[in-house]
């Protein structure tokens, strides 16, 4: 039996539809890597089966189409009829979200998965289609649900609050602005 190989991973680092999310770990003298799959999935990855391209995705996605996609997809289905809004999602493009988002929460850079997220629309008079819609926490997305607001005004409230607050503002890391994302979704 020959010497295992030595891989660098850092975490981000993609194979397939899996992200590095961990630090390699041994498993009775196999080396796994905790990864995060594009349908939000974390799953402890044998190490020549990712670099082999053995691995490329959970078993859900491998099936077809993961189960909590599916499930967030019948939730945003619901919730868009029951507000009488235009719905044209599929799992697979729920999917793509995640991945374009990298996995966090478009409004707050929190890391998400399709168990901890939801569907809102940027501009609600144009309906959860994919040129108009992020992925939010679910917090977040209660949050705007409640009030019945879009991302547009949702920001926008947030952005009075933070000008008229009398706590000082925390530097916070910024990803991009819901503009910027959605010019840049239409660029491509």
């Amino acid at each position: 039996m020959g010497r295992p190989r030595k891989y660098t991973f850092k975490k981000g680092d993609t194979y397939g539809s899996w992200t590095v999310i961990g630090e390699v770990k041994s498993d009775k003298g196999h080396r796994k890597i905790e990864c995060r799959c594009v349908c939000g999935s974390k799953e402890q990855v044998y190490i020549n089966n990712l670099v082999s391209g053995r691995s490329v995705q959970c078993e859900s996605c491998a099936k077809g189409s993961s189960d909590s996609v599916n499930a967030l997809d019948v939730r945003a289905r619901r919730s868009a009829h029951g507000r009488g809004m235009e719905y044209s999602l599929s799992s697979r493009t729920l999917s793509a979200s995640f991945s374009n988002q990298g996995q966090i929460c478009a409004l707050t850079a929190v890391p998400i998965d399709s168990h901890d997220s939801t569907v809102v629309a940027y501009d609600n008079s144009k309906g959860l289609v994919p040129e108009n819609t992020l992925l939010v926490s679910k917090a977040i997305g209660n949050l705007m649900g409640t009030a019945g607001m879009d991302v547009k005004t949702f920001v926008g409230l947030c952005q009075t609050v933070m000008e008229n607050s009398a706590i000082p503002a925390q530097p916070t890391q910024k990803i991009a602005s819901v503009e910027e994302f959605f010019n840049r979704r239409e660029q491509q």
